[in-house]
C-alpha cells in the first residue's frame, strides 16, 4: 500500500487552513508551519478575490506573548515587502503558490495590484496594525469604554507585581498576628510562615479561577462582588455541598464530629471484620500470612482501644489499620507470592469497607478545612492587594481581563460595543489558542459567535475566525489556561 507524501499532506492542510473564505480550527504541533499558516491567511485576507475589501486593520491577529506577536509581525512585513519588491511575474508566481489550494490557483490581475500594495497599506499606520498580546487588545477596548469598564482613566499598567505580593502577604501575616481567628486558619493551611505564603501565592497563582467563582457567587446572591471576604460563607456552602453532597455538615467542620462513626467502625472490623478476612482467605492461606493477621490484628487492638483518647490519636491509629503513612494502601503480608498478596488485600478491604468510608470522610473534612483556611486567607489577601493597587493607581493583566470580561460578557452590550470600535473587525486569528483562559475565552467569544454565525455579511468577504493551537503545549496553567477550550472550539467548528 503506498503511503501519502507527508510533506504533500502537510501543505495541503496548511493551504486548506489559510483559505480566507472559511472559519478554521487548526491543531498544529511545534514546528508544523502553523506561524506561516497565519501569515498566509493574513495575506490571502487582504489580496485574494474579486471584490475584496479588507484592510489589514480590519484583521485582528493575537497572540500570548510578546515575543510572539513581533515574529508574527515581522514575518508579515518581510513577506508583504517582498512581494511589493518583485517583479510582477515573480509575484503571479508566487501567489499562484499561495493559491496553490484553490480551484484555479493562477491570481487575477486584481489580486496582483493588491499584493503589491500590501506593503504600502501596511506601513500607511503599523500602530492600527492588530497584531498583538490579548492583554494589548484588552487595553484597546478599555482605553475606548474605561467609563462603561469602571477603571481608573489615570492607572497604569503594572507588569512585575512581586512587589505588591510580597506587600500584601507581609500585611496578611501581621493580620494573622493579630486576629486569633485567622491565625488558627493558618495552620491548617501551612505549619510555617513559608508554607503558608506558598498557599497564598497558590491563590493568586489560580486567580482566574477564583475571580470567576467569586463572581458567580456574587451574581447568584444579587451582591456586589467586592470585597471578596464578605462572599466566603456562600462559597464555603458550595465546597461542603461539593464534598459532602447530601449532608448537612457545620461550616467550622471538625475532625471530632465523625468520631460517633469513628469508634463503631473500628469496633466492627475488631469483632466482624478480622475473623471474617481469615474464613474468606482459607485455612491454608491464612496459615501463610499469619504474621501479616497478626499485625493486622495489633494494629486494630491498638486503634479500638484508642477510640477514646483525643481524636487526632484515634483517627491516626484508624488510619494505620488500613493505609501507609504516604496513604496507599498496606501490603498487609510479606509473602512474595502475588496471588496470596492480592486475595489478603482484598478480604480486608472488602471487610474494612465501612471504616474505609469514615477515614474517607475524615479526608474530605481536612480537605474542607483546607480549602476553607486557603479560601478565606486568599481572599482576604486578594482584597488587600486591591487595596495596594489603588494606592498606587496600577492594574495588572488580570486586571485588564475581567474588566475587559465583564465589559463584554453581555451580549448586547458586547455587540453595541463592538460597533462603536474605531475601526471595524473583521476577521480574528488566534495563535496558541490552548494557552486560553476563561476570561479571555469570554472576551473574543462576541467576534467568534458573531462571525461564526454569519456576522458581516454586508462586506464582500465573509468575516472568519482562525484559530490554531495544540492541547498537548499548553504551558501557562498557572495562568489559568485551559486547553479544554480549544477542544469545545474544535467541536463547535465541527458542528
Amino acid at each position: 500500500m503506498i503511503q501519502p507524501d507527508p510533506v504533500l499532506l502537510a501543505n495541503k492542510v496548511q493551504r486548506e487552513a489559510a483559505r480566507p473564505d472559511v472559519s478554521v480550527a487548526l491543531r498544529a504541533s511545534a514546528g508544523s508551519g502553523k506561524t506561516r499558516v497565519l501569515i498566509d491567511r493574513f495575506v490571502r485576507l487582504c489580496v485574494e478575490g474579486v471584490h475584496n475589501d479588507t484592510h489589514p486593520r480590519s484583521i485582528l491577529a493575537i497572540t500570548f506573548t510578546r515575543k510572539a506577536a513581533t515574529e508574527i509581525r515581522e514575518r508579515l512585513l518581510e513577506r508583504a515587502r517582498k512581494l511589493a519588491l518583485a517583479d510582477d511575474a515573480k509575484r503571479a508566481a508566487e501567489l499562484a503558490d499561495l493559491f496553490s489550494g484553490r480551484d484555479d490557483p493562477t491570481p487575477l490581475p486584481q489580486e496582483v495590484d493588491r499584493a503589491a500594495r500590501l506593503y504600502e497599506k501596511l506601513l500607511e499606520d503599523t500602530g492600527g496594525l492588530q497584531v498583538g498580546t490579548i492583554h494589548s487588545f484588552c487595553q484597546r477596548i478599555l482605553a475606548r469604554f474605561a467609563t462603561e469598564a469602571g477603571m481608573d482613566p489615570h492607572a497604569r499598567l503594572v507588569e512585575d507585581r512581586e512587589d505588591l505580593l510580597d506587600e500584601t502577604l507581609d500585611r496578611l501575616e501581621v493580620m494573622m498576628a493579630a486576629d486569633s481567628a485567622l491565625g488558627e486558619l493558618a495552620g491548617d493551611v501551612g505549619a510555617t510562615p513559608a508554607a503558608i505564603r506558598k498557599a497564598m501565592r497558590d491563590v493568586f497563582a489560580q486567580q482566574v479561577r477564583v475571580e470567576r467563582w467569586v463572581r458567580r457567587a456574587a451574581a447568584r446572591a444579587g451582591t456586589e462582588p467586592k470585597p471578596r471576604r464578605d462572599l466566603v460563607p456562600a462559597l464555603l456552602a458550595e465546597v461542603r455541598a461539593f464534598l459532602f453532597p447530601g449532608d448537612e455538615v457545620p461550616e467550622n467542620l471538625q475532625p471530632a464530629d465523625f468520631m460517633p462513626d469513628l469508634a463503631p467502625a473500628v469496633e466492627d472490623f475488631a469483632t466482624q471484620g478480622l475473623p471474617g478476612v481469615a474464613a474468606d482467605l482459607g485455612a491454608e492461606v491464612a496459615e501463610r500470612v499469619a504474621k501479616g493477621l497478626a499485625k493486622l490484628e495489633s494494629l486494630t487492638l491498638e486503634a479500638r482501644t484508642a477510640t477514646g483518647e483525643s481524636p487526632e490519636t484515634a483517627i491516626a491509629l484508624a488510619r494505620d489499620i488500613l493505609l501507609t503513612k504516604g496513604g496507599t494502601v498496606r501490603a498487609y503480608t510479606l509473602v512474595r507470592d502475588d496471588e496470596i498478596k492480592a486475595a489478603m488485600k482484598e478480604a480486608v478491604l472488602d471487610r474494612a469497607k465501612p471504616l474505609l468510608e469514615v477515614l474517607r470522610r475524615l479526608d474530605l473534612v481536612a480537605l474542607y478545612r483546607r480549602n476553607r483556611a486557603q479560601l478565606t486567607l486568599g481572599l482576604r489577601a486578594l482584597d488587600i492587594l486591591d487595596g495596594f493597587k489603588q494606592r498606587d493607581r496600577v492594574l495588572d493583566f488580570g486586571d485588564l481581563e475581567d474588566m475587559a470580561c465583564i465589559l463584554m460578557g453581555d451580549r448586547a452590550r458586547a455587540l453595541s460595543l463592538l460597533f462603536r470600535l474605531e475601526d471595524s473587525i473583521r476577521h480574528v486569528m488566534v495563535d496558541e489558542y490552548q494557552d486560553t483562559n476563561f476570561n479571555q475565552q469570554d472576551i473574543l467569544t462576541p467576534f467568534v459567535s458573531e462571525f461564526l454565525g454569519g456576522g458581516g455579511a454586508e462586506s464582500a468577504t465573509p468575516s472568519t475566525v482562525f484559530l490554531v493551537g495544540d492541547m498537548k503545549q499548553s504551558i501557562y496553567g498557572f495562568r489559568g489556561a485551559e486547553p479544554a477550550i480549544f477542544a469545545g472550539a474544535i467541536e463547535e467548528f465541527r458542528q
